[in-house]
């Protein structure tokens, strides 16, 4: 196995039990984007689920190099800054509903030892001839396999997709967390009105 098929499976892995444990622990369980003292880590959540599709296309998916490959280096450095920002987070935000679970915490830190593993092998994967700056955006060279590329696309699309679900439940959220709520006026609904029928 190399070290590039090493990386994309650890990191679809990660993104199995990285799935599971959004929806279950944070989305179902505890409801973080209905409660005021945990908003904030949703959006936490959010903001990384939506870094995880350039980091799965730029550093995984292409044979980046030069400075295309440190564009990836770069979201993973903002990802790991947003994580280190959630684990502070957790301890407050948590407080009101006991705290982090030993279920949640061993889905933690699996997926943890997962995502680095991963990153380690896909940049360990790199020649050092990939790092120079100044060089080209991609290593013609390398080809990834078609189930590589299908998978890589498939975890960027999920992201994706998942970030705007966050995003939605966020506004959604906002009466139960008791903050103003956006009303959409429509141009007949005026004056007590409802509908171009009662006019």
């Amino acid at each position: 196995m190399t070290l590039t098929t090493f990386a994309v499976v650890t990191l679809l892995s990660f993104s199995v039990i990285g799935s599971l444990d959004a929806l279950w622990y944070h989305l179902v369980r505890e409801r973080l984007y209905a409660r005021k003292d945990s908003i904030y880590e949703h959006r936490l959540h959010t903001a990384r689920m939506a870094l995880m599709a350039p980091i799965a296309i730029v550093l995984y998916a292409m044979p980046s190099s030069g400075a295309l490959l440190w564009l990836g280096v770069a979201f993973l450095v903002v990802d790991q800054v947003v994580e280190v920002l959630d684990v502070r987070e957790e301890r407050r935000s948590r407080r009101s509903s006991g705290g982090l679970s030993r279920g949640e915490s061993a889905v933690h830190l699996v997926a943890t030892a997962l995502r680095v593993a991963s990153v380690v092998a896909i940049l360990a994967s790199r020649p050092l001839a990939s790092w120079d700056p100044r060089g080209s955006f991609f290593d013609v060279g390398v080809n990834r396999p078609t189930w590589m590329m299908l998978a890589l696309v498939g975890v960027a699309l999920t992201s994706v997709l998942s970030a705007l679900h966050h995003i939605v439940l966020d506004v959604g959220g906002r009466a139960e967390r008791g903050e103003a709520t956006w009303r959409l006026r429509l141009p007949w609904a005026c004056c007590g009105r409802g509908s171009p029928a009662s006019m």
